[in-house]
């Protein structure tokens, strides 16, 4: 009998993707607060995966099941008619809109169809909203039209809040719940939803790494890291400070988290001092942005500690940044222009050029969305 090939030699990734096992889920956001965090911990034993702090872990959703049967009542549909699915195979119409399809975002291809018929754009959220908007259109359409006129549901990726040589084979996730009203209806995040209110512990969920070579540590363990995140951003980070003190790298670690408030928006805590108690982290800066009347972000901490994080800067440190790219990523960009050309003695040109050397010798890594 031929050997069994070794699970080391299964390339797992979206179409191939590894049933890891939820063994963790913890809400570290007070009960009730909008945008619920969640920490969860999944584990990949006997996938042979490995991956690096500064890498992501791709969880492939399922949709909410009462979006799911709103837009088979709105089509007159069973979800039981056997259809052509968006891979390809023929399967029950259910599980097209259950597992395949995006139908949180209207396709660019439903949209026009849509606003043809009607002569229109309607105003939609999602596939339901444009539905509900033509129901003349939908008497029209069987359930292979209506398949034919989506798009395929994506993975989420979400930066790995662990260490291997930490936590083994284990990959920890600090995820932000999305949830919103409007039009009527409570509009949440495909995945999101889908991990804190459909997925039960010890359930499965199919995953795979998406590896970040932009994002992973720099090569020298004596190299000074300044990190910077926000809310659900400072993810990462707690991977790098137990990369760091697994392998007992010398450099300095600098961190900059900032949030809302302390008393509910203090994640992991604990963690953070106790990696200052043993020097793991050189220093840590937080900016609780209402918890005084004159809000502060982060961008303001780099600021008023510009004179120290130049001098970083100077002797060689790596920055890295994780958090919105709307907002977040141009004031942290805005503060180090400024702490360059105070600090620094730089024209306003010369910041833009030094900051955007750091990028170019990769000793500013951005990992924003």
């Amino acid at each position: 009998m031929k050997a069994a090939a070794p699970v080391e030699s299964v390339a797992w990734s979206r179409r191939n993707p590894f049933p890891a096992t939820l063994l963790r889920k913890s809400l570290l956001s007070p009960a009730g607060e909008p945008r619920a965090k969640y920490h969860y911990g999944l584990s990949i034993e006997g996938s042979g995966m490995r991956y690096e702090p500064g890498d992501s872990l791709a969880v492939i959703p399922e949709n909410d099941p009462a979006l799911v049967g709103a837009l088979l009542a709105r089509l007159g549909l069973t979800g039981d008619e056997e259809v052509k699915g968006l891979g390809g195979a023929r399967c029950a119409m259910h599980e097209v809109l259950e597992r395949q399809a995006t139908i949180t975002k209207p396709s660019r291809r439903l949209r026009e169809v849509i606003a043809e018929f009607c002569g229109l754009m309607p105003a939609a959220c999602d596939a339901l909203d444009l539905l509900e908007a033509a129901p003349e259109f939908c008497r029209k359409l069987t359930g292979q039209d209506f398949v034919d006129l989506l798009t395929k549901l994506q993975p989420r990726l979400y930066s790995l809040a662990s260490s291997m040589r930490a936590h083994g084979e284990v990959g920890h996730l600090f995820v932000s719940s999305v949830e919103y009203e409007c039009c009527g209806r409570v509009r949440k995040g495909v995945c999101t939803s889908y991990l804190a209110e459909r997925l039960e512990l010890f359930s499965t969920v199919t995953v795979f790494v998406h590896s970040a070579v932009h994002f992973h540590l720099p090569p020298d363990p004596d190299a000074a890291v300044i990190m910077i995140g926000a809310g659900t951003g400072v993810a990462p980070f707690r991977a790098f400070l137990e990369e760091r003190r697994a392998l007992g790298c010398r450099g300095k670690n600098w961190l900059f988290f900032g949030q809302r408030h302390e008393t509910t928006g203090f994640y992991y805590r604990e963690e953070w001092q106790d990696f200052e108690r043993s020097g793991v982290l050189t220093r840590l800066d937080t900016a609780f942005a209402d918890d005084q009347p004159e809000r502060i972000y982060v961008q303001h901490r780099m600021i008023e500690h510009g004179p120290e994080l130049w001098r970083w800067l100077r002797d060689g440190a790596y920055l890295y940044l994780c958090g919105d790219a709307r907002a977040v990523a141009p004031a942290v960009d805005a503060a180090l222009e400024r702490i360059a050309a105070q600090c620094g003695h730089l024209s306003p040109q010369e910041a833009a050029v030094f900051v955007q050397t750091l990028r170019e010798q990769k000793r500013y890594r951005r990992d924003v969305y």
